[in-house]
């Protein structure tokens, strides 16, 4: 029989996941996968679009979140976070993940 985890116990795993508390450790490459495989995944749902792989930048690692036609006027879930950024439209090609 498979394992069940419930919604909460999995937003744990990725948590500790990106938090480096699982024990786990994940190369920068799988890191930056996950981190912004993650955040399209929320993009698929809430809107915004992910043009670039996530970077570190002085030990902290950030994903670009962009604008796009799918995204609510008022930034959407995105709205609460990094209030220097700009949700501003990405005219680029979407990246293919």
């Amino acid at each position: 029989m498979s394992r069940q985890i419930t919604a909460a116990e999995l937003a744990e795993i990725v948590k500790r996941l990106l938090t480096g508390d699982l024990g786990q450790e994940l190369s920068p490459l799988k890191y930056s996968l996950l981190m912004t495989y993650l955040a399209d995944t929320v993009c698929s749902f809430c809107g915004g679009k992910i043009p670039h792989l996530a970077t570190a930048m002085d030990d902290t690692w950030y994903v670009g979140i962009h604008r796009n036609k799918d995204m609510p006027d008022d930034g959407g879930v995105w709205a609460g976070y990094d209030d220097e950024g700009d949700l501003i439209e990405d005219r680029t090609r979407p990246r293919n993940i």
